[in-house]
């Protein structure tokens, strides 16, 4: 499946119109503990608590205490969203530069991307994206651009993933890091967030689904589903593993599983493109104080990021919705 062929999707159709009617007015109601907003020099985060109606709103309460260092310019610290954005923008430029140099220098890729994990934090470097990315050896630079490539939300195809050796809850982080097109971070929070989304147009509309449709199927592990949507799950919905944990796999399932994650990546890149774009042509524009479209559509992950910490509030607030 293609860019075309998923925004041509009646589903898809349907989905872009109720949220772009919705998400303007969606109440949340986030309570999300200290540890639940990061940590950097010791510290936790503050937490986050209250009732937030509109996904822009969800972004302005967007919290996650972080750091990492910077080979040249030393410690760099995040917390609100502000500082985040400039904080994913210097690594994300610097791993941008990376890939696109004449010699890009392996240890310095490798670092950049160490750094993008301790901004996610994971401070173990012993398991998990920095070993598999280690593996690479000197061909680090030239894997994250052929995966890059394959992820172009322009260009991509579901259905040609093949690529893609491994995909988690950190390298999800730095190939969206890497892309120049918006490509979202998935990650559980994510996930619990977009899939309860689709489950909330579902209800609104009282759509008789035997199951979800493929291209509205935002896979979750079971831990994130159990503990982020007991409210939202009248029908039945396929939970599966898509690669979050993956150690001890083997490598053909690591390798289905990578295919599996960065499908769901691809399709919300495309599903946020595609709400930002029906907004605006209803009249009802989201997040117009960002200067471009992939600053637009990383505030509208880093609000999915929030929601998906609490999305048993989310149960009762949609309103009736409607088609077109």
């Amino acid at each position: 499946m293609n860019k075309t062929q998923f925004l041509a999707n009646s589903y898809v159709q349907g989905f872009l119109v109720w949220a772009a009617h919705q998400l303007p007015e969606l109440k949340v109601h986030l309570n999300i503990s200290l540890r639940g907003t990061g940590r950097s020099g010791g510290r936790i985060g503050p937490g986050v608590s209250g009732e937030f109606t509109g996904i822009e709103n969800l972004t302005e309460a967007y919290h996650w205490r972080a750091a990492w260092t910077h080979p040249r310019h030393g410690l760099i610290e995040s917390n609100d969203w502000h500082s985040t954005q400039i904080s994913i923008k210097r690594l994300g430029s610097d791993l941008k530069a990376e890939l696109l140099g004449n010699s890009p220098d392996d240890k310095f890729c490798l670092s950049v991307c160490s750094a993008i994990v301790a901004w996610g934090g994971d401070r173990n470097d012993m398991v998990g994206a920095i070993p598999f990315l280690r593996t690479q050896r000197k061909g680090l630079p030239s894997y994250l651009s052929k995966v890059k490539n394959t992820l172009s939300l322009t260009t991509a195809d579901t259905d040609g993933l093949d690529g893609i050796c491994e995909m988690n809850a950190m390298l999800t982080k730095v190939h969206a890091l890497a892309s120049d097109d918006g490509l979202p971070i998935y990650d559980s929070r994510v996930a619990g967030a977009v899939g309860s989304l689709v489950e909330l147009y579902r209800q609104s509309l009282a759509i008789p689904w035997g199951e979800i449709p493929s291209p509205l199927r935002f896979k979750a592990t079971d831990y994130a589903l159990r503990r982020r949507a007991r409210g939202l799950r009248p029908m039945r919905i396929e939970v599966l593993d898509p690669g979050v944990i993956t150690r001890g796999s083997s490598l053909p399932d690591r390798s289905r599983r990578a295919r599996e994650w960065s499908s769901c990546k691809v399709r919300l890149g495309w599903l946020i493109q595609g709400v930002l774009v029906k907004a605006e042509v209803l009249g009802l524009p989201l997040y117009s104080c960002e200067k471009s479209t992939v600053d637009k559509m990383h505030a509208f992950e880093a609000a999915l990021f929030m929601m998906g910490f609490n999305v048993d509030s989310m149960a009762h607030s949609a309103k009736p919705g409607r088609l077109n």
